[in-house]
């Protein structure tokens, strides 16, 4: 095991800045990963780890060994990527034993590390087949095997379940997690999926245009977001974040005092974003309303607040209802681009009300669970 620390990491190709000022350490045994959007540069930053990409600029540290211009073969790593990049013509013995084998190891041992690592991946039925014969489940297990015989400090994943189903991709996923915590390697993992990002991570570094946007556990990055498109980008379904007209910010009483709200106001020069996860969005029924009362919240309390949008879609999942709408026109700030909006409600209160297309709904949320943002900087507001 190993802890990597990257400092000021910055990658261009021509005017093209891929990756800009990237710094974090990992810890001892951790797992880590890297997730953003296509383009955000989470690739080109395991590739830097691995010495898959020689010009950059800043540092990049195993422990305190300087590795910058240490070849991979150097480095003590395994990489496992997308396309699998098994030799069609070897059986899965042998693509598990080839980086053992230009290692000069003997027979004998090699014989011994791919029996054992085919067993934690599950494949000791499948050695003498050819990948032609495999499925793309099992493909993607002998690529993990032939990472672990080098018995690695470090092990890369460059989006490696993204050519899998999506039930496929969950069991996999438990396969991961329970084969990091029986090897004694540091985990970087990346990922576009923020579904993978939240059920692997110990610590996700979400990036977005070449910048680390939050590193922190999934926890935090969910409930604690740093700025706007962190909100936006980890959750499913994703945060609301609602442009609301300056008169509604006042009027829905969402800050304790209007003082607070007209110095937030004008510290945004009106710029003021407010972020509502959709579990946190209610609808008006008797049973929600008689629940509060039990509990002493009253109607007029000014912690409650409630926003109009109109339906345009329902997803019935079961348990949950997904309420799909648009922020109603007196809301917005911009009656011409009106906020989509994603409310995520218990069956039976969708029941109660029974809303269709094109209704015009009131929901109900605490502002006590609302994140505040800048507009133009994105950045959260605390």
């Amino acid at each position: 095991m190993v802890q990597i620390s990257l400092k000021n990491l910055s990658k261009s190709y021509g005017d093209n800045k891929v990756i800009e000022g990237i710094s974090l350490e990992t810890k001892e045994k951790e797992f880590i990963v890297l997730v953003g959007p296509s383009g955000s540069g989470k690739s080109t930053i395991i590739r830097i780890i691995a010495g898959l990409e020689k010009e950059f600029s800043g540092d990049l540290y195993f422990a305190e060994e300087l590795v910058n211009d240490l070849e991979p073969k150097d480095r003590n790593l395994s990489m496992v990527f997308q396309n699998y990049a098994l030799y069609p013509h070897k059986t899965v013995f042998d693509n598990i034993a080839f980086p053992l084998v230009i290692r000069g190891e003997k027979k004998k041992d090699i014989s011994k590390k791919v029996e054992s690592a085919a067993q934690k991946v599950g494949l000791e039925e499948y050695l003498k087949r050819k990948p032609a014969e495999l499925s793309g489940g099992q493909k993607q297990r002998v690529a993990v095997a032939r990472a672990i015989v080098k018995e690695p400090k470090v092990f890369l994943m460059d989006e490696p379940l993204s050519n899998l189903d999506a039930k496929l991709r969950a069991s996999t996923r438990q396969e991961i997690r329970k084969l990091y915590s029986e090897l004694n390697s540091t985990f970087v993992y990346v990922t576009h999926d923020q579904v993978e990002a939240m059920s692997l991570g110990d610590r996700i570094a979400i990036l977005n245009d070449g910048k680390i946007q939050q590193f922190d556990t999934p926890t935090n990055v969910y409930h604690d977001p740093a700025n706007s498109f962190v909100a936006s980008f980890i959750g499913s379904p994703p945060c609301n974040i609602l442009h609301l007209t300056t008169e509604k910010i006042l009027e829905l009483n969402i800050f304790e005092s209007m003082a607070t709200a007209q110095s937030l106001l004008k510290a945004t020069d009106g710029g003021l974003q407010i972020g509502i996860r959709p579990e946190f969005l209610k609808l008006r029924t008797k049973l929600l309303m008689g629940i509060l009362e039990d509990a002493g919240f009253k109607e007029s309390d000014t912690r409650l607040c409630a926003i109009e949008v109109i339906v345009t879609n329902i997803e019935n999942l079961g348990e949950v209802v997904l309420i799909y709408g648009r922020l109603s026109p007196e809301f917005s700030e911009d009656p011409d681009k009106l906020d989509e909006i994603i409310a995520k409600v218990n069956l039976s209160d969708f029941a109660e009300l029974g809303p269709q297309v094109g209704y015009k709904l009131e929901l109900l949320f605490d502002r006590s669970y609302i994140y505040l943002f800048d507009k133009h900087s994105k950045e959260r507001i605390r």
